[in-house]
């Protein structure tokens, strides 16, 4: 709206996929529109092994829906302050 902001701030998008998602595991449904797509899956369950050691924070390959942050950076996020941003711990994760 062309008015400007008093506080400084940042948008995060990370570009990198990350294929670490166990897809046997995870009981996905796929698009019917784009065939490499996730739309939903039962758990979300990642292999941590296969997330590249200097990644922080990703998105999955095949399901886009979410970014994902290693635990150290999301402590770090909450002891800097930041506001607008909410985490939810994998076992929890539902999106069905």
């Amino acid at each position: 709206k062309r008015r400007p902001v008093a506080d400084p701030y940042f948008i995060a998008n990370p570009l990198g996929l990350q294929d670490a998602l166990d897809l046997e595991r995870c009981g996905p449904e796929w698009s019917p529109i784009s065939t490499d797509v996730i739309d939903t899956v039962k758990r979300l369950v990642v292999r941590p092994e296969r997330v590249d050691a200097g990644v922080e924070m990703f998105r999955l390959k095949h399901y886009l829906h979410r970014v994902l942050v290693r635990r150290e950076l999301a402590d770090a996020i909450d002891a800097a302050g930041f506001t607008g941003v909410s985490w939810q711990r994998l076992s929890d994760y539902r999106s069905i």
